[in-house]
């Protein structure tokens, strides 16, 4: 079957789009937030990596019925590393959207207003690290919880850094409380992950060619370095216990099938022509397909996106 895309709406974000996020809560399903990355023009030549200055900017659109984009709102914010939707409201009845950005940050937005007037409100910041770093990437321990009616009481987070580090946080109210932090890699960590079925387990993924798994109550439990070269997603199938998909920059996405908390004890490759920067599962079945340049794989009911 052949799948044919048709552009619905275009929109210069002029900054790099490098990550793009659906909301998953009803009814704000049409609203897309996006999180942008840039080297000011005259630190792009600068030769400290100290001098260079990376500015962002977070977008919330909404879709309308004929696939047209509405902007919501803009903030100028330091450049956008990755962002992540909670999937369901907690218990406090928020929607909420993490963020990780270039000074060192993990921030958290409230999804704010009614139909047509929301708004995102920062309610909540904590730096990563007392040293000048880049946080990479971050996700929630809530990723079995897609559902209209499920309320999230237990709202962990956890984030990698360029030091090589991943840190575990825990989202009490309005604050953030950090449980505790490992180095878990040489180089750049460029992914950390919940296993979404067993929330004390997690995966990170680095520029050493490292996958490793951690359990929250003890730190690191299992290394792996099967990829060959740096591994740069990792997801948690919601829908599949025991499956996770990971991909790097060998140009593989890669199906293991696990036994918590050991590393995994079946592996499949297969072959794809970019390298793999995103994997997700797809719980839900959108209307309209964001950007990214972005790839259905059928066999793994997967959409790959490519990050510039």
């Amino acid at each position: 079957m052949t799948i044919i895309f048709h552009t619905l709406d275009t929109f210069d974000t002029e900054f790099s789009a490098d990550s793009v996020e659906w909301c998953p809560v009803k009814p704000f399903r049409d609203v897309v937030v996006c999180g942008t990355y840039q080297l000011t023009e005259n630190d792009e030549k600068a030769i400290t990596k100290n001098a260079l200055k990376r500015l962002g900017r977070i977008y919330a659109f909404r879709v309308t019925d004929d696939g047209k984009l509405t902007t919501l709102q803009r903030i100028d914010v330091p450049a956008v590393l990755d962002m992540k939707w909670l999937h369901c409201r907690d218990k406090e009845n928020r929607i909420l959207l993490a963020i990780v950005n270039s000074i060192g940050y993990l921030q958290v937005y409230r999804l704010m207003g009614d139909r047509g007037t929301e708004m995102l409100k920062l309610i909540v910041e904590q730096k990563i690290s007392d040293d000048d770093i880049l946080a990479l990437s971050l996700d929630w321990s809530t990723g079995r919880y897609v559902s209209d009616t499920r309320i999230a009481d237990s709202l962990h987070i956890i984030v990698s850094d360029s030091r090589g580090w991943v840190s575990h946080f825990t989202l009490l109210g309005d604050d953030l409380i950090r449980d505790s932090s490992w180095c878990a890699h040489d180089f750049e960590a460029w992914i950390a992950a919940f296993d979404y079925w067993q929330t004390n387990s997690f995966y990170s993924g680095g520029d050493d060619c490292k996958f490793q798994a951690f359990d929250s109550r003890i730190g690191p439990v299992a290394c792996n370095r099967a990829h060959g070269a740096g591994v740069t997603s990792i997801h948690s199938n919601a829908n599949a216990e025991f499956s996770l998909v990971t991909g790097s920059l060998t140009l593989r996405l890669n199906d293991k099938y696990i036994h918590r908390p050991s590393i995994p004890a079946y592996s499949s490759k297969r072959s794809r022509k970019l390298a793999v920067w995103n994997v997700i599962d797809k719980p839900i079945q959108f209307e309209k397909v964001s950007c990214r340049l972005n790839l259905k794989i059928r066999e793994h009911n997967l959409i790959r996106s490519a990050k510039y």
